[in-house]
């Protein structure tokens, strides 16, 4: 019997700056079933860098990281690689898009020169007639640009400059990146609700999505294993990411409400509230966030650390122990998490959830130091790592449906906590394990947020600002019902 073939894209990232549009490209086709298979140029992958602050050292596992977990598979494929599946014209894909375009890729296959797998896979649409959609961003434009573009339009390419609109009243840089994605899913007549429509009421909530971000990690499953966005009042939708896009739209304000990671927490408080009794915490021991050393930390409070930038909550309660807790200063430097690679040339290696638990499972060679217990024995108080947000301007306007979402998530928190078996059984089923772990695992945190977890918090705050981790002062407002709480340190 012949296997069902899923819809598959070609999508290129060059070295034109915005990098993000590519990026929002690929996770808006994936989410709807698409296969994506996607070539950056190294030019494309520096601007990346710059413009994203992305660690690109490890191609394969920024894809992991950032394009896994959608209903469609990324297949990444170095520029290098003219052999590739997609430098083949026998190879069916349903067209490709090259978001951002550079003048100099742009030119490539104007020539046809066909130098690296990016301006091959172009050349294979023309010669097979499919659709070929090119995003330049380049200004000002000079007479070798123009009529390298008309020379392609009139071959059948489809021109979409990088111009955004305004019509639709953007609040962020999100909805200016979402409306050019959605220009080009509407050039190939994908279906896509990434923008509001010419002719239809604007600007007005009611006729809205109330946007939920929920975080792929299983510490959080408890609050949403029984949150159930149908039965809102109000329409509500849930957005699934890693926690660094769901970050950033938070910052952006393209997100309603989420669980977000402290420090990002710290970084844009002014504009949140958080949600009551809701977190990411420990109370002790975290067992995922671990220092490895060949001697006690306290030893090498002076030498060299390898750190992870997989979260800057982390990284950075690292930071405060040493030079706060342990009178040290030491230096920094950023690697894979690869501990035989970081332990090489360090007196330390910082490894965060699944590198850190599987490497504690093996090590036989260094100490391990829980970074949630340290913090607790000095200060007294837990840590918390990610915290509920909503947007002050939502909580302000909606108090009501706020209340409802609110009381939603405590109850799925409540009723997971009452009887962990169905975590317990979608964890060993989706990652593996066995029960005996993921039962420690949810009871060893904490999801409360009550005054103890917010004065540690509030302490936490402080120390960043004090070594100049965070610019401002972090002041925590907690909602609830009635009124504001204020958290004081």
């Amino acid at each position: 019997m012949n296997q069902i073939r899923r819809k598959a894209m070609v999508v290129g990232i060059t070295g034109a700056s915005g990098s993000i549009y590519g990026v929002k490209l690929i996770q808006t086709l994936l989410g709807i079933g698409y296969d994506v298979h996607l070539v950056v140029s190294n030019a494309g992958w520096r601007v990346i860098k710059e413009e994203l602050g992305w660690d690109v050292s490890d191609r394969n596992r920024v894809v992991e990281e950032h394009f896994a977990g959608y209903t469609g598979d990324c297949i990444y494929h170095p520029v290098s690689d003219i052999g590739a599946s997609i430098a083949s014209g026998s190879f069916l894909v349903e067209g490709m898009i090259i978001m951002p375009c550079s003048m100099g890729t742009l030119s490539s296959i104007a020539c046809g020169a066909s130098d690296n797998l990016m301006a091959r896979a172009a050349d294979v649409m023309l010669k097979e007639a499919r659709p070929l959609v090119l995003v330049p961003r380049e200004t000002p434009l000079h007479a070798i640009h123009l009529e390298n573009m008309l020379k392609l339009a009139r071959l059948g390419v489809r021109m979409i400059p990088a111009m955004p609109a305004f019509y639709f009243g953007p609040t962020s840089i999100d909805d200016l990146v979402s409306f050019l994605v959605g220009k080009v899913l509407d050039n190939l007549r994908i279906e896509h609700t990434l923008f509001t429509r010419w002719g239809i009421t604007m600007n007005n909530r009611e006729n809205e999505d109330i946007l939920i971000g929920k975080i792929k990690y299983t510490n959080c499953w408890p609050m949403f294993h029984h949150f159930k966005p149908d039965a809102l009042s109000q329409k509500s939708r849930l957005v699934t990411e890693v926690p660094s896009i769901l970050n950033r739209r938070m910052l952006e304000g393209s997100l309603d409400i989420s669980p977000v990671f402290s420090f990002a927490f710290g970084y844009g408080a002014e504009q949140f509230v958080l949600l009551p009794d809701l977190s990411v915490s420990s109370n002790g021991q975290v067992n995922s966030i671990l220092l490895f050393s060949r001697k006690p930390p306290e030893q090498i409070r002076n030498g060299v650390i390898a750190l992870t930038n997989t979260s800057a909550t982390s990284v950075n309660l690292l930071k405060i122990i040493m030079e706060k807790a342990y009178g040290g200063s030491p230096t920094y430097w950023d690697s894979e998490p690869d501990l035989d690679l970081m332990m090489a040339n360090s007196d330390a290696a910082l490894l965060i959830g699944d590198n850190a638990i599987s490497a504690s499972w093996s090590n036989e060679e260094f100490i391990v130091t829980d970074l949630g217990e340290v913090w607790k024995q000095w200060t007294g108080y837990g840590m918390t790592f990610a915290v509920w947000a909503v947007q002050r301007s939502f909580a302000e306007d909606q108090p009501e449906l706020l209340t409802e979402v609110s009381r939603a998530f405590q109850e799925s928190k409540h009723q997971s906590l009452r009887d962990l078996s169905p975590l317990v059984e979608e964890a060993c089923s989706e990652i593996g394990g066995t029960r005996e772990y993921w039962r420690h695992y949810f009871n060893n945190l904490s999801y409360d947020f009550n005054e103890p977890m917010q004065k540690g918090l509030a302490m936490y705050f402080s120390y960043a600002y004090e070594l100049g981790l965070l610019k401002h002062k972090v002041q925590m407002n907690v909602w609830n019902e009635n009124m504001l709480t204020r958290v004081k340190e």
